[in-house]
């Protein structure tokens, strides 16, 4: 089983909720081992084996995915097609495991892209990586197909160079290069090559620039993203003053609607005219949430509890500090109409 981490920036707010294993998770029956200098075939390959036993990825291919260069390769016990490429034999070391199934690549990226891992997963399609791929940004996977031969690459989150946006296109060629040694062909017609998902690009992107921020930190600001939610993004200042601004909607939405709206759940709760259809603030105005149709939008402003971040935040505070951050949730709900 996986589980599902429904998170946003709120203080304490995160949510595991356990969802069942997806269809890259199952186990092909075994067949015999396919040559990575074989002749293309328009039928499955039958794989034997995973990447490290057939020698179709090596150290010097992952340089630059982990922190940490790769030394080693242990199996997962009860999965022969996967391997684990290893950093270290201290605990924590980084480390990142590859599978590769044969005859599971369509039904799975397929099982994405009609919507019906949308309850479970977040994802975004991945373009240029085999005939489909797709990008689970929250579990920071990817898993991709070609000639139905699935490819699914999964870094240790903590020790993964998350910090590269990049990382998706790295990991993705990782599969690509797997494609590439077994001599896949491609199909007629590659999918997935328009960007699509069901993960919202977050509000930094586009919508909410830094000079949006000038009169809530009154310092020069750089813009982050989040490793957690890739909904969520902040603009920070050096002092440790940061603005961070979280999206969500449909069914994710409406639970977190439910949740910070329900003062049982969060303490005291202010209602805050004139943003969306209804929006509510925290004491002290650090905190809104508001709400437009399906869209939910959250703004929290850390810093206020640090004598640095004080230095450069606006003085005000309560409602008239909850105006200024619901007004930039007022600005997300307009620019996406």
């Amino acid at each position: 089983m996986r589980q599902r981490i429904f998170c946003h920036t709120w203080p304490g707010l995160c949510v595991a909720v356990l969802i069942g294993t997806l269809p890259a998770c199952s186990q092909s029956t075994p067949g015999t081992a396919t040559a990575a200098t074989g002749k293309p075939s328009a039928a499955t390959p039958k794989i034997s084996g995973n990447v490290c036993d057939l020698k179709l990825l090596s150290a010097a291919d992952l340089v630059g995915v982990l922190d940490q260069p790769v030394n080693g390769t242990k199996s997962l016990p009860g999965d022969a097609q996967t391997c684990i490429f290893t950093s270290g034999t201290e605990p924590g070391a980084p480390q990142l495991s590859v599978s590769l199934r044969a005859g599971l690549g369509r039904a799975t990226i397929a099982s994405f892209t009609s919507g019906h891992m949308d309850e479970y997963s977040k994802w975004q399609t991945l373009a240029g990586v085999g005939d489909g791929a797709v990008w689970l940004p929250q579990l920071h996977e990817v898993q991709a197909q070609q000639n139905d031969v699935l490819c699914n690459v999964h870094p240790d989150v903590a020790s993964a160079a998350l910090g590269h946006p990049p990382v998706q296109q790295k990991l993705g060629a990782l599969c690509n290069t797997i494609f590439t040694r077994l001599n896949l062909p491609h199909a007629a017609a590659a999918i997935g090559t328009t960007p699509k998902g069901n993960v919202l690009d977050d509000a930094c992107a586009k919508d909410i620039a830094p000079a949006d921020v000038a009169d809530i930190v009154i310092a020069p600001v750089v813009r982050q993203g989040s490793k957690l939610n890739p909904q969520s993004c902040s603009y920070h200042a050096a002092a440790g003053a940061t603005v961070t601004i979280s999206l969500s909607q449909g069914e994710d939405g409406k639970t977190f609607w439910d949740m910070m709206s329900n003062p049982a759940n969060v303490g005291t709760l202010s209602p805050l005219a004139g943003i969306g259809d209804s929006a509510l603030h925290a004491r002290g105005g650090t905190q809104v949430i508001a709400r437009k149709g399906d869209l939910v939008c959250s703004v929290d402003i850390t810093g206020t509890d640090n004598a640095d971040g004080m230095q450069v935040i606006t003085k005000a505070r309560d409602e008239e500090l909850a105006k200024k951050l619901g007004a930039l949730c007022g600005k997300v709900f307009a620019a996406r109409g």
